[in-house]
């Protein structure tokens, strides 16, 4: 045999690891890529649920005061839902500054990824702040009426 010949009787069979080697890496690469898209798109999703029941709490305190507890809670936590796909946490902190009252959310979610790229699920949180602003009313402005009328 010549030379030629034993070379390629060498190298015969060697393109199926090859291309199973390159297959394996090439699927890997896709679900990693799936699987990022795809936290990418719950977090867009959680940030909007975090400012949407930040914006709704503020109405609510606006409107009834504080204590934000109970229905006006769960009213602002079910606007945020509206948000997500996912099943979705919300952790509130409340607090009376003076001349405004800050409202916190933090709004998270248990993320399932494929074990093999990402080693299992993933907790994903986003946040939102808002401020209301609080006016005091002087005692002038109480004593000093807002509409008068005249009678004949």
């Amino acid at each position: 045999m010549n030379r030629r010949r034993q070379h390629r009787v060498r190298e015969a069979g060697i393109a199926t690891p090859i291309a199973a080697i390159i297959s394996l890496a090439l699927a890997v690469t896709v679900v990693g890529a799936i699987g990022l898209g795809r936290m990418t798109a719950v977090r867009s999703d959680l940030q909007r649920a975090a400012d949407a029941s930040a914006l709704a709490a503020t109405e609510l305190i606006r409107l009834h005061g504080l204590p934000f507890v109970g229905e006006y809670r769960d009213s602002a936590e079910a606007t945020g839902q509206l948000s997500v796909k996912n099943p979705t946490d919300f952790k509130w902190i409340i607090t009376d500054e003076g001349d405004h009252i800050r409202i916190e959310v933090a709004a998270s979610t248990e993320l399932e990824l494929t074990e093999m790229v990402f080693g299992g699920g993933a907790e994903l949180s986003r946040r939102a702040v808002a401020r209301l602003p609080q006016t005091e009313i002087s005692a002038t402005e109480r004593r000093r009426p807002k509409l008068a009328m005249r009678l004949d």
